[in-house]
């Protein structure tokens, strides 16, 4: 018995679209999915870290990445609590010849029952000065109150490391100095904070905390690396 000529047709184009569902679909979705995972990682390699901007020395052989919270700056000035200079000394030697790379300066209050108002620094300079380079491990840093700490990575490269401070009626100055002979230069690099009670500088209403500014800085010191 023949099959009426309509049902055939019908019965064709239903089996002509299952087949068509059947084999195409899978293989255009896993397409696409693939497509789209594969933009969104080269995506996530190429975006910088938010919130975070480059610097490198006019000479190339220091680069770091620091928080756009911070401001680099080459003003190496001093004030009634904080030392001038490329590199901090605390043994009443002069600073010597060399260049100030950069500065980060941030202020703070602690959360103290005491509050103190705080005015951290992280700095960089280095030299190529013969009597610089003579003694750059241990010149300026030891002074009466100096520790030598363990020595310490910093981009590759082993630093000298000594904590000294001072201390006042109302302020007090913690250090962290770091020294290091790299291809012939003296690389200094200090981790400064003074502070005074805020009941002392009441003219000073810092936003961060010091527990935010310690972290910025520390991320900073953790990028720096050397050419």
């Amino acid at each position: 018995m023949k099959t009426p000529p309509l049902v055939a047709i019908i019965g064709l184009f239903l089996l002509s679209g299952c087949g068509s569902n059947t084999s195409s679909a899978p293989t255009r979705t896993t397409s696409k999915t693939e497509a789209q995972a594969i933009a969104i990682s080269s995506q996530s390699q190429a975006a910088p870290s938010p919130g975070f901007a480059d610097w490198q020395s006019k000479d190339s052989l220091i680069a770091l990445s620091y928080p756009t919270s911070l401001t680099p700056t080459r003003d190496f000035s001093g004030t009634y609590f904080t030392p001038a200079g490329w590199r901090m000394m605390f043994d009443g030697s002069p600073v010597g010849a060399g260049v100030g790379q950069v500065r980060f300066t941030a202020k703070s209050k602690s959360a103290d029952e005491m509050p103190r108002i705080a005015t951290d620094i992280l700095q960089i300079g280095t030299s190529r000065n013969a009597d610089v380079v003579a003694d750059c491990l241990t010149r300026g840093l030891q002074g009466g109150s100096a520790v030598k700490e363990p020595n310490r990575i910093i981009g590759d490269v082993s630093f000298t490391v000594y904590s000294n401070g001072d201390a006042g009626m109302s302020h007090q100055l913690s250090s962290t100095d770091m020294r290091a002979m790299y291809q012939g230069t003296c690389i200094a690099i200090d981790r400064l904070t003074i502070s005074v009670p805020a009941s002392v500088n009441v003219t000073s209403h810092p936003k961060q905390s010091s527990a935010t500014v310690e972290q910025e800085l520390a991320t900073v010191l953790a990028s720096v690396t050397f050419h």
